[in-house]
């Protein structure tokens, strides 16, 4: 401080007071608490209360009421109570800081729910679930999200903290992946409608296979191999699902088949039976792009005149071709004979008997 002197001088009266003996004015003290509070500390941290500092001033803080607890210008604290300090000057002032109150906050307790399809094959995604309702998550992936898919076996875990800003760690948790079996697929791109074509799959051992077909029928399934006739033009498939028998765990391979138009081929006839002399019509529609009768013919219509197996093949423009036969069985008309001439006279009647 600086030594000063007082005099008094009064108007009325008119009074000049003498001074005064020199003395000191020192500066008041500052007592103030930084952080200020309130503090929600996590359980088993510690904070430290900082106040103004003056190598000139004393300190004396209180806990609750009660101290003091430290006497130098800043406390580490780790338990929950009302923290103030007093600070004090070499003239005997003192001043008292407003209190700041300290919590004690119990971090969180995190686990991890891993909630995915049993089995988790490659290609699947899982979801692993962290506590919910906590402020900030952090995963050993970097995301920062309560739910995290995950798309691959491995060890993961995350760090989940409050509103205090207490943290939790998970332990590691292990998410294994089963591998897919592995399959192929073989066969025709392209059919006609009503065509028969064979598939083939290269199906691994301890697997189990189921086929699937769109747009025909299947007529035979054996081992790795599949017959399947065509019955809708259009795009037809073939699939084969192969389900690994240890785990589950299934791949599934598609062959799309085109499947050309082609209408069924059936000859129409005049008659069921060739009479001798009595010529019989066979044709089959019109629109073909070509006709071959097994008689030459290669028309649309053809007419017959001796009974036997007759056959014909139709192509359209898209290259389907198709069959058919039919068996036309020739009958002799039977022989009447009236017996030998007769004259006949008159009103006469004569009996014939064939």
């Amino acid at each position: 401080g600086t030594a000063y002197r007082l005099r008094v001088v009064s108007t009325i009266p008119r009074v000049t007071g003498s001074p005064t003996p020199p003395f000191t004015i020192y500066p008041r003290p500052v007592a103030v608490i930084v952080p200020p509070g309130p503090i929600a500390l996590c359980r088993g941290h510690a904070i430290t209360l900082s106040a103004d500092s003056s190598a000139e001033w004393t300190y004396a803080w209180e806990k609750d009421g009660f101290g003091p607890v430290g006497t130098a210008p800043r406390l580490p604290v780790s338990d929950s109570g009302s923290y103030r300090v007093i600070v004090s000057s070499p003239a005997g002032c003192r001043v008292w800081s407003p209190p700041v109150q300290v919590s004690i906050v119990d971090p969180p307790v995190v686990g991890i729910i891993p909630l995915f399809p049993k089995p988790f094959c490659d290609g699947d995604s899982i979801i692993l679930h962290a506590t919910p309702g906590l402020k900030s998550y952090l995963w050993s992936t970097g995301d920062t999200t309560a739910d995290l898919i995950v798309r691959r076996g491995g060890r993961y875990r995350v760090i989940a903290t409050n509103a205090a800003g207490c943290a939790d760690t998970t332990d590691l948790v292990e998410v294994t992946a089963h591998p897919l079996p592995t399959v192929s697929l073989t066969g025709a791109l392209s059919a006609c409608q009503f065509e028969k074509r064979t598939y083939r799959a290269a199906i691994p051992p301890q697997c189990t296979a189921t086929w699937t077909i769109l747009g025909g029928e299947l007529l035979l399934q054996q081992g790795d191999s599949a017959v399947v006739r065509w019955t809708e033009d259009g795009d037809g498939s073939v699939t084969v699902s192969v389900m690994l028998d240890s785990s589950n765990c299934t791949a599934t391979v598609v062959l799309t088949v085109k499947v050309r138009h082609f209408p069924q081929l059936l000859i129409e006839r005049d008659a069921n039976i060739l009479c001798l002399g009595s010529p019989v019509g066979l044709r089959v529609a019109k629109g073909y792009a070509s006709v071959q009768w097994n008689t030459g013919a290669m028309t649309e219509d053809i007419v017959i005149t001796r009974g036997g197996l007759y056959r014909v093949k139709a192509t359209m423009n898209n290259g389907c071709w198709a069959e058919d036969s039919v068996l036309i069985p020739e009958s002799t008309p039977p022989l009447a004979l009236a017996g030998p001439d007769t004259t006949v006279c008159g009103s006469a009647t004569v009996k014939m008997v064939s």
